[in-house]
């Protein structure tokens, strides 16, 4: 019987890296790969990727380039790169690195797997294509060797994308679209990790509290399986085995009444809100294409702890 392959996933960025790289874990954990606990004694090697930090960005060239001597340390050695980089530069990266062998994008985690068996044969490969299918929610249940730094603790995706389009910001141009996820797998993967004993579970999404508004707003939320951001914190609320809820990043805007009042209403939903300012000057504000003002902010936040 032949060795499982071993795999090592290096992480830069974001709640939204972390949780994804998680999901690629998992996924190749169910292809038969065992985790590697440091690169040498990996036979695929993936980085996920950052382009909303600098730093981050510019340490992904630094570890590509030097990767070139693990890769060539042990034959059929395969290399990966992921992440927003990777949605943002696609084919370019294989083209400046040519021991890299394959690139996949954050709408393309589910193609991992085949990616690096593609690259065992040989076949340098390319999946960055944006994608408004909701496939990119249907990912196998946990397998049992798939590890937790934090075992009481669980990020949940409730949505991905962004469609406000903020002056300095490239999430739309790598996330891509507002994309909700049904409630209902929501739901069922919250009483999953309750089970298994998550005690707290942190709700993902690049603007994580417009969950479901382009549906509710055009009268087709029960068509498409979503509601609003406060009425689902309410659902998951309910899971017996749920003792704290967090999410993580919402936009100003989108607190409307119902959301500042489940602050006051839930008992699981923590007292804590990460609400980014970006600035307190109303001029530069406007410039970012934020679409609020420093008063709304603090009257936001006057709400908030009122609830």
């Amino acid at each position: 019987m032949s060795q499982a392959r071993r795999f090592f996933i290096r992480t830069f960025g974001c709640q939204m890296n972390v949780h994804d790289t998680e999901k690629v874990e998992n996924l190749l954990h169910h292809a038969g790969y065992q985790a590697a606990a440091d690169p040498s004694a990996a036979d695929l090697l993936i980085i996920n990727t950052c382009s909303i930090r600098a730093k981050a960005e510019h340490k992904l060239y630094s570890d590509v380039g030097a990767l070139r001597e693990w890769k060539a340390a042990a034959p059929g050695r395969v290399i990966g790169v992921g992440g927003c980089v990777a949605q943002q530069e696609g084919d370019a990266i294989l083209r400046r690195f040519d021991h890299v062998d394959f690139v996949f994008g954050t709408h393309n985690l589910r193609h991992v797997p085949a990616l690096a068996e593609a690259a065992g044969d040989g076949r340098r490969e390319t999946r960055t294509g944006e994608s408004r299918s909701l496939d990119r929610f249907d990912l196998p249940g946990r397998h049992p060797d798939l590890s937790s730094a934090t075992p009481g603790r669980a990020f949940l995706t409730v949505m991905e994308g962004c469609d406000m389009f903020c002056s300095f910001c490239i999430v739309p141009t790598t996330r891509g679209r507002e994309i909700s996820r049904p409630a209902a797998g929501i739901l069922a993967e919250a009483r999953a990790l309750a089970e298994r004993g998550v005690r707290e579970v942190t709700l993902l999404g690049q603007t994580v509290n417009a969950y479901g508004r382009h549906d509710v707003r055009r009268g087709r939320a029960e068509r498409e399986g979503v509601m609003p951001f406060a009425e689902l914190l309410a659902r998951i609320d309910a899971i017996p085995g749920i003792e704290r809820i967090r999410y993580t990043s919402p936009h100003p805007i989108f607190f409307d009444d119902e959301l500042v009042a489940a602050h006051g209403k839930l008992e699981r939903l923590c007292p804590h809100v990460h609400l980014p300012l970006q600035s307190g000057s109303n001029r530069i504000l406007a410039a970012m294409r934020r679409r609020y003002t420093a008063e709304r902010y603090l009257e936001i936040v006057a709400a908030l702890r009122s609830a």
